[in-house]
């Protein structure tokens, strides 16, 4: 009997001893520690993003660490998956091609990590996603050029009250339309972008095209381009004083301001040049042709302007604020067989032919992003990554 209760003894004894030294108890529901953790690789581009949160797995008693998957890169709050793109290995693109940005697709971000040395955005104020593309864009290419156009609604005759300004100058004078403008219609809204993201943006338009002017063609006559000239000062000082960006200024329709009477322009050109600022030529082509002698009327209208300037505005940068085909309404994709690559070659012709001019600043193709039927026939989707490429190798 002794020695029966002196083996429950020793057997206590160890199982105790067991416990003691660290190991699980037989039926202990806990789960063991891993072995060396799990390794975690940081991101190797430069631009913070946002990943989806996922759920925590289980831990399993492997021995061996294994490398955490990458995740699916998404931007902001969108819920389409981005695909891993590189930036530009050469830096900001050597072409002067650049994107008129009204709406967010995957294409975008696409275009703007190649490093396109002007962007045009419609409205960031509205668009906490499109800013996180600028903001990415900006913090890759330093030097590139970011135009803010505020979404303005054109002035209707007929409903007056409900449409968007519309200043007859015969009625109100150049500055006081300017002021009213700025203050009552751009400000505001320029207001709305955050603090920590005005850094991202370089230049802000001014009225587009004829849009809130009750006179049609204001770069045609006289007395209206003398108008515009007091306009343009007015309206360059108040974004100047303003303090968060450079005026850009003009926006004038394709085939207008004959360029002998440009020299009406030259005050306000002035204000504009001494602010930093910038003006602009919608330049599409209407002919759809590789053809100077064509083009000069239109694409390239902007030399006949600079060839009559005078010679203290010669080295006035102009961004084509707009650029592509423009047919009667229609842009490149008409449904043809060959659409594409006549555009493509006709792009490739025509940023050579921007870059012959040292004073543009670059050109905004019209348009991406848009969901707006109107607009779907000047889509650079289909063809977006061709021209991420296209900038990637100029």
């Amino acid at each position: 009997m002794a020695d029966f209760i002196w083996m429950i003894f020793l057997f206590v004894f160890a199982f105790n001893l067991i416990n003691w030294q660290g190991y699980p108890a037989v039926n202990s529901t806990s789960s063991p520690t891993p072995i060396g953790g799990v390794s975690t690789f940081p991101l190797t581009s430069t631009p913070t993003a946002h990943f989806p949160p996922t759920s925590t797995p289980t831990p399993q008693n492997n021995l061996t660490p294994t490398r955490t998957p990458t995740p699916t890169l998404f931007i902001g709050s969108t819920n389409t998956p981005i695909p891993t793109i590189t930036p530009n290995p050469n830096g900001l693109s050597k072409s002067k091609l650049g994107v008129f940005i009204l709406g967010d697709t995957s294409a975008v971000l696409e275009i703007l990590r190649a490093g396109p040395k002007v962007v045009k955005i419609i409205d960031p104020q509205n668009s906490p996603q499109l800013r996180e593309k600028i903001r990415e864009y900006k913090q890759l290419y330093p030097a590139g050029k970011v135009i803010i156009r505020i979404y303005t609604p054109s002035y209707d005759p007929n409903d007056p009250e409900n449409s968007g300004p519309g200043y007859n100058y015969h009625q109100i004078s150049a500055q006081e339309a300017a002021r009213d403008y700025f203050n009552n219609w751009i400000k505001p809204e320029l207001d709305k972008i955050p603090v920590s993201d005005r850094v991202y943006y370089d230049f802000v338009a001014g009225p587009n095209e004829n849009d809130n002017f009750q006179a049609i063609a204001m770069y045609q006559q006289d007395d209206r381009l003398s108008w515009m000239s007091g306009f343009f000062s007015e309206y360059a000082a108040l974004v100047k004083n303003d303090g968060r960006y450079k005026p850009l200024l003009g926006e004038i329709p394709v085939s207008n301001l004959d360029p002998r009477k440009v020299g009406l322009l030259s005050n306000g050109l002035i204000t504009i040049k001494t602010y930093g600022g910038a003006w602009s030529y919608h330049a599409y082509s209407t002919a759809r042709t590789q053809n100077h002698e064509t083009e000069i009327n239109t694409s390239l209208r902007y030399r006949s302007f600079y060839n009559n300037l005078p010679e203290n505005l010669q080295s006035l940068p102009i961004i084509l604020s707009e650029t592509g085909f423009d047919t009667v309404g229609q842009g490149w994709n008409r449904g043809g067989a060959n659409d594409k690559s006549i555009y493509q070659s006709w792009l490739s012709w025509y940023d050579d032919r921007l870059i012959e001019n040292s004073y543009v600043l670059g050109a905004t193709i019209f348009q991406i992003g848009s969901g707006d039927p109107t607009w779907a026939s000047f889509d650079l989707q289909p063809i977006a990554s061709w021209f991420a490429s296209y900038l990637t190798n100029k």
